[in-house]
């Protein structure tokens, strides 16, 4: 029974080293580039053990995107707005969005060959899987951090959908300045446009 637990650490242990070298390949290379030996190189695992993990390539880069999403939804939720629940709080949860998307650009990069190669090799299942449902998201975050409404809540998400997506003109902005200023700028002088300054009383 021991060595049965040790020996799902060790697996879990590897999964995981492979997934993380697997992000660090993809940001780097992207997906084309980014080959099994190479991952497993990396990640110092035989190419043997990587295929006990996974069939193909394809399913390293699909487990890799859910644990991101994984992640960036438990550094929002949990980790920003369950210990701020309020406007401050949702305001620092969404700045952090944002910085984690700099730091992972095939996040938002989802219309570049690169990415459109990978997509074409995977089940259309999975595709809907891998969808980040942003109206839902924000839905959830605006309950979570029980804020007032000043306009329609579809209104507000997508005036947020649309300033995050500035992350996709980040190198034309550096140009003139830096991106991450300037999206902290334009959401502290938004934000209570779209919510009031207070909380929901909880009943």
């Amino acid at each position: 029974m021991r060595k049965t637990i040790v020996d799902s650490q060790c697996k879990d242990e590897l999964r995981n080293k492979l997934c993380l070298v697997c992000e660090e390949c993809w940001k780097k290379n992207g997906y084309r580039k980014t080959s099994v030996k190479e991952i497993c190189d990396l990640a110092d695992v035989a190419i043997g053990t990587f295929y006990s993990f996974f069939n193909k390539k394809e399913d390293l880069f699909v487990e890799t995107i859910i644990r991101i999403q994984e992640r960036l939804d438990y550094q929002f939720f949990e980790l920003t707005l369950s210990k701020e629940p309020t406007l401050n709080g949702y305001t620092k949860a969404i700045k952090m969005l944002y910085r984690e998307y700099d730091k992972i650009p095939f996040l938002y990069e989802v219309n570049t060959p690169d990415f459109i190669a990978l997509i074409k090799k995977i089940d259309s299942e999975i595709i809907k899987k891998l969808h980040v449902d942003s109206v839902n998201f924000f839905r959830k975050a605006i309950r979570k951090a029980n804020l007032v409404l000043k306009v329609e809540e579809d209104f507000a998400i997508g005036t947020l959908s649309a300033l995050l997506s500035t992350i996709q003109s980040k190198d034309v902005l550096d140009k003139s300045y830096d991106h991450i200023k300037l999206f902290d700028f334009m959401l502290d002088n938004l934000i209570n446009s779209l919510f009031d300054n207070t909380t929901v009383i909880k009943r």
